[in-house]
């Protein structure tokens, strides 16, 4: 049965709003991106569509909130690559119910959510609803994001690890100290602010900078990074990692650590030392840091590959979730998205040719 005293409106993101947000956030335990400064980032920087927040309240009380862009009958998340996960905040499973049955119903093409974690409570919601009602809702694996829990010593960790690798690493930093003192460091929050050239010079000198998907690749891409630092930095969340050879910075992580879990955002090495490894020579660094710190969890981002394969013990199942609006253009939309375009359209002139026909 819905709870009656729960009221789903559209809001503006004021200040006032922003501080029940996060106020909400904090007492969620949610990560960083889930909070308001990061979507209003996010949104400043990747999108032309303003927000539209729907919130749910209880006696005026703010208990769910949900961040998404509405135009021309889609509704989607406020999410991309840069987007580390993406879900609704809410006090109870009821609440976000009632979100999730508000977006639905204000789709009239499709509700489209990217970077939705399988076992969350927005992930949890959406595929029960479509066990309830098969029709609709597509769902594909979009990213296996890899992570470390951190329950046990780093000692007991590393023996988990591969043999071979650790023996290689071994082998790869005798051979860089031989050529000068290796240093590592990690800078935290207003201070760090101030590394952020230097860091993206090194993130952009590898493959990231040929592909064009290093930070400083892309003007929105580099201011997106650089206030989600500020606005980190205040926050008390900002680290940024470095490995350096002298005064020469040869490895590079863009971190945010809150709630005892540390986010690897962005990293990258110089091309230059490419045969000493730097880049996983400063992942035992990190990750040798947190076991002694006392975090939770590292959480690699982003989806699987080699290089965090040796390091990573789980992942998180990302999805892709589409709701197709129950009307006419909601099924042309999803005969579009299943069987091609040319079939959607056909079957669109017929139904509205069946329309005037009757």
């Amino acid at each position: 049965m819905p709870d009656e005293s729960i009221v789903v409106a559209s809001e503006s993101l004021t200040e006032r709003l922003a501080a029940e947000w996060d106020e909400l956030a904090e007492s969620s335990g949610a990560a960083p991106f889930h909070y308001s400064g990061w979507i209003r980032i996010w949104n400043g920087s990747f999108s032309s569509q303003p927000l539209w927040i729907l919130t749910a309240r209880s006696e005026g009380r703010l208990v769910a909130i949900a961040a998404l862009r509405r135009r021309r009958g889609l509704v989607s998340s406020t999410s991309n690559w840069h987007t580390p996960e993406y879900t609704w905040l809410a006090e109870t499973p009821v609440a976000l119910q009632a979100l999730w049955a508000e977006a639905v119903a204000s789709a009239v093409r499709r509700l489209e959510l990217r970077f939705v974690d399988e076992a969350s409570a927005l992930g949890q919601v959406a595929l029960n609803a479509s066990e309830r009602n098969q029709r609709g809702l597509i769902t594909r694996t979009i990213a296996r994001a890899p992570y470390v829990e951190l329950h046990e010593g780093w000692d007991a960790y590393e023996q988990r690890l591969r043999k071979k690798f650790l023996s290689e690493l071994r082998r790869r930093r005798r051979k860089l100290e031989a050529q000068g003192e290796l240093m590592f460091s990690v800078e935290e929050n207003a201070a760090a602010v101030g590394f952020l050239d230097e860091g993206f010079e090194v993130e952009a000198s590898g493959w990231k900078g040929d592909r064009k998907s290093a930070i400083a690749s892309s003007e929105p891409t580099q201011r997106f990074y650089r206030d989600v630092a500020g606005w980190a930095a205040d926050r008390g969340w900002l680290r940024l990692g470095f490995l350096r050879q002298g005064n020469r910075a040869i490895a590079f992580d863009f971190c945010l650590e809150a709630g005892g879990i540390h986010y690897l955002l962005k990293t990258g090495f110089d091309r230059d030392y490419h045969a000493f490894g730097p880049g996983q020579l400063i992942r035992q660094e990190m990750l040798r840091r947190s076991f002694q710190i006392g975090l939770a969890s590292y959480e690699f981002l982003g989806d699987q590959a080699a290089w965090k394969a040796e390091w990573a013990t789980e992942h998180r199942m990302l999805l892709a979730l589409q709701r197709f609006g129950n009307n006419p253009i909601g099924w042309t939309d999803q005969l579009a998205q299943t069987h091609g375009r040319k079939l959607a359209k056909e079957t669109l002139a017929l139904v509205r040719k069946g329309r005037r026909d009757t």
